[in-house]
């Protein structure tokens, strides 16, 4: 998990934020975490 604290600020929004926001967003969000999470499987 330390690595997360490398990726971008939309990256370390809380539980809180995600589940005050609509569940487009909510999706959006775990898609760019998925497409990060493929970039730094790469990186490493």
């Amino acid at each position: 998990m330390r690595r997360w604290l490398h990726t971008p600020a939309f990256a370390t929004v809380s539980p809180e934020e995600i589940s005050g926001s609509s569940p487009a967003e909510v999706q959006n969000f775990g898609e760019m975490a998925g497409i990060w999470g493929i970039c730094l499987c790469g990186l490493l």
